[in-house]
């Protein structure tokens, strides 16, 4: 037991995640005992790598690429609160300029570590068949 606890935390190559939407709590036993994994290269596929907050991205990307959006307070301040205040009934022209920037802005931050495919990429390996629609996300 101890010899595969200890291969896990410091010697594991790549940790792969399957329905690591599940990870978007960062306050979970399991997102908490996944981050613990030292490990050079992870990776996460979810159909659904957000669905009500733009925190719940940070969670994933912080398993993902820790560090690579700057601290939570710092991301949910630029870009999660500006989101929301863009998307109130009040919100201003000068507002939904500023979101729609940092949207861009987060969506090119994003570009190197995340990468939307559809079951078209697994059509075309010829690997299943899939009758009916199906969105995949890698992250």
């Amino acid at each position: 037991m101890y010899e595969a606890r200890s291969t896990l935390l410091t010697g594991t190559d790549i940790v792969v995640v399957d329905e690591g939407h599940s990870l978007k709590n960062e306050e979970s036993r399991q997102t908490k005992a996944l981050n613990r994994l030292a490990t050079p290269r992870r990776l996460v596929l979810t159909g659904t790598p957000m669905q009500n907050r733009l925190s719940e991205l940070y969670t994933l990307m912080e398993f993902v690429a820790p560090g690579a959006l700057g601290t939570r307070k710092g991301f949910v301040a630029h870009f999660e609160d500006s989101l929301r205040a863009a998307t109130a009934d009040n919100a201003t022209h000068e507002q939904a300029h500023q979101a729609r920037l940092r949207t861009h802005a987060l969506n090119e931050q994003l570009r190197e570590h995340m990468h939307r495919v559809d079951d078209s990429v697994l059509q075309s390996l010829s690997l299943i068949h899939i009758s009916e629609p199906t969105r995949l996300g890698m992250i």
